[in-house]
């Protein structure tokens, strides 16, 4: 992608690309590129070069897409500045799923990475040697960020077993070529959850001034062969100025071999000075067992400082989930002396009292009381929602209700009534009479009940379920679903419902399981789809003939269901739900 342009947008639908995607234009600041998935994790890198995504330019987002199977990085970036790589899912790769080098001003966030690594010394995201290529000496700001990732399962298989860390921030300093100028300014790992990965979960080393604040960090350093002196579930090894803040570290001993939570470790007279370690919980299975390793006359960790040390922090089921269970010590137990996250791993506020770890607690937004319903007359009403989600009633008249923004949940009782739900989640229900029932945007719920009405979805994954009555069902865009709960729902002759645009290629499905397909025998059976081939006289069959579907519940053969599905469309077994 080098003829992109400042400012341009590359927006890349649903499928697989067997390709890797190298992007070495330039944005500028105010007029980055960006080069996204439609639909977040449906655009997918599959490739067996070295990188899936290769980013060279300077001022260029990633976002969106699903990584896989290249024999290094997943996403790398290198000798750029001002790179944000976000919302990805990077998994399968051979070295690093994420990979910034040599880079500055890099944001990752919002990704999974798992199971990368497999082939050497790698880890699930990796910032290795930053360097300042722009010239910029300001040094207020984080310029390296990684925030609100998960990364688990990142375990080495071959090579060195030096790493398979859930995040590191490695070298800085360039002690390991002394050629360039180290790295001296602020970066910031923030709400990330690591987990099962083979090395540490959070590790910085031989780096400087790099703020660690409400991670989430659980039974890491699994690989049996794992080498080094450093094992920690968070591992400070020859790194100063650091601050350490409001995160809670899970070692388990019986996998790990240590038992360490958090190492502060140094080697070679190297001493850390001046590091920060506050509001940090550790636990490894042994309640008061501080679970905190120190060498080379490093600090220990300090209840004072408001650690809690040897204290299980009580998740509700991880690693499946890492919320706090109301009685956990950990709930409130956070500083905000050295600044905080606003919201937490999961995009919810964090209000009242900073919980330790990378999930508030109780953090879901509030949900207003519900407005009082509106409600129709006798006559002929237009009634209008509002952008809440409201609940409507008809009444009696031939009304028109629009529901407009929200998640609305509309009757039109009785009468001959329009309904609408505009924007947002709605369910609309015609009630008595011959409606016209209009989902609009998003994923609604349209019901039939008596009469001969129309249901039309409109954009989104609708659900329109017929009732008595001679109906007509439109689906509009997306993969809708049309629900027959009885036989009489569908009909039978110049009484049968008609389904005006389904389309298999959009995901469409017709749901029959809640008719008994075979009146004969006990329970609820399923239906038989023998394509347009003749009843044979067994209940249940289901035939599909120039755009008709009937269906033979007795085993007479003759139609007792009937279906007209305008256009003749192609339809399978698959198409239905039996």
């Amino acid at each position: 992608m080098w003829k992109l342009a400042a400012g341009d947008e590359v927006i890349v639908g649903p499928g697989t690309y067997n390709e890797m995607v190298r992007i070495s234009a330039n944005g500028t600041a105010d007029n980055p590129i960006t080069v996204r998935s439609a639909v977040p994790g449906a655009a997918k890198i599959v490739t067996n070069q070295t990188f899936g995504v290769h980013v060279q330019g300077d001022y260029v987002k990633v976002d969106g897409f699903d990584i896989s199977g290249a024999s290094g990085a997943g996403v790398t970036a290198n000798l750029t500045h001002h790179v944000t790589i976000s919302n990805n899912i990077v998994h399968d790769n051979g070295s690093n799923g994420i990979s910034a080098s040599r880079s500055d001003f890099t944001t990752i966030e919002g990704n999974v990475t798992y199971r990368n690594a497999a082939n050497g010394p790698y880890s699930g995201i990796s910032v290795y040697h930053p360097e300042n290529i722009t010239g910029d000496t300001t040094t207020y700001g984080y310029r390296i960020i990684v925030r609100n990732n998960v990364s688990y399962d990142n375990v080495t298989k071959t090579g060195a077993h030096s790493d398979g860390n859930g995040i590191i921030m490695d070298d800085f300093r360039s002690t390991q070529d002394l050629t360039r100028t180290p790295y001296l300014f602020p970066s910031l790992v923030e709400n990330n959850v690591v987990y099962n990965n083979g090395g540490k979960g959070v590790q910085v080393d031989w780096s400087d001034y790099v703020t660690v604040r409400n991670n989430t960090s659980w039974h890491n350093n699994l690989d049996p062969k794992k080498s080094g002196t450093w094992h920690g579930e968070l591992s400070n090894m020859n790194a100063s100025h650091n601050t350490w803040v409001n995160n809670i570290a899970v070692a388990d001993p019986t996998v790990s071999g240590t038992g360490t939570a958090i190492d502060n470790t140094s080697n070679n007279g190297y001493i850390n000075s001046d590091n920060i370690w506050r509001n940090n919980l550790t636990y490894n299975g042994t309640s008061g067992d501080d679970s905190v390793r120190t060498t080379g006359g490093n600090t220990k960790l300090s209840p004072e400082h408001g650690n809690l040390l040897g204290i299980n922090p009580m998740f509700l089921g991880a690693p499946g989930n890492f919320t706090l269970h109301p009685d956990s010590l950990a709930i409130d137990g956070g500083t905000k002396n050295y600044g905080f996250p606003v919201l937490d791993s999961d995009g919810n506020p964090r209000q009242g009292g900073l919980d330790m770890g990378a999930i508030e607690s109780g953090t879901r937004p509030e949900v207003p009381p519900p407005a009082p319903a509106i409600r129709g007359t006798v006559a002929n009403d237009f009634l209008a929602g509002t952008a809440n989600g409201d609940l409507m009633y008809g009444d009696l008249g031939n009304d028109v209700m629009q529901g407009n923004a929200g998640n609305d949940t509309i009757n039109g009782e009785s009468g001959h009534d329009q309904l609408y739900g505009g924007l947002g989640d709605d369910l609309l229900n015609g009630g008595m009479g011959n409606n016209r029932i209009f989902g609009e945007a998003g994923n609604d719920t349209l019901f039939s009940l008596n009469g001969g009405d129309w249901l039309d979805g409109g954009a989104g994954n609708d659900l329109l379920r017929s009732g008595a009555g001679k109906d007509t069902l439109i689906g509009g865009t997306g993969a809708d679903s049309f629900v027959f709960s009885v036989v009489t729902d569908a009909g039978n002759g110049l009484k049968s419902d008609e389904i005006r645009d389904f389309s298999s290629l959009q995901g469409d499905k017709i749901n029959l399981s809640g008719i008994d397909a075979d009146t004969g025998t006990t329970g609820n059976q399923a239906f038989t789809f023998i394509g347009a081939n003749a009843f044979s006289g067994i209940a249940g069959e289901l035939q599909y003939v120039n755009g008709r579907l009937a269906g033979d519940i007795n085993g007479d053969g003759v139609t007792d269901l009937f279906l007209n599905l305008i256009g003749n469309p192609a339809l399978s077994g698959g198409d239905i739900l039996l």
